[in-house]
């Protein structure tokens, strides 16, 4: 059985609120800055992506409604898990190249054209 989580979530806003009141470094260069407002930040719309997203969707929608019904916590953790995988594959990934290149103990490649010794007549 799964232990409810008994931590309230924090809105959004708290979240971002939380953030701005943080202290800021001090600017470098003489620009002005851009004006505060309480408006959410606008992303930019990639009509191939939200194509590909609404295919998935299309074709998946069971999956999709468990992605939908989590918890918003729960989401971004999901999230963060993918970005940590992507990125151990990488490190593995450059890890190997690398002993590759230094001369490494790696497996054997046979050559097919030895083949087994038993040859069609």
């Amino acid at each position: 059985m799964a232990k409810a989580n008994s931590k309230p979530k924090t809105p959004a806003t708290e979240t971002a609120a939380a953030v701005q009141q943080s202290p800021a470094p001090a600017p470098t260069t003489t620009s002005t800055p851009a004006p505060a407002t309480d408006a959410p930040p606008q992303y930019r719309e990639n009509p191939r992506t939200n194509e590909k997203i609404d295919e998935w969707i299309k074709r998946n929608p069971d999956q999709f409604k468990f992605f939908d019904e989590l918890p918003h916590e729960r989401a971004v953790r999901k999230l963060i898990l993918n970005e940590i995988d992507k990125y151990e594959r990488r490190e593995k990934a450059k890890n190997y190249r690398q002993q590759e290149q230094q001369g490494g103990e790696t497996p054997p490649r046979y050559d097919r054209s030895q083949g087994n010794g038993m040859r069609a007549r």
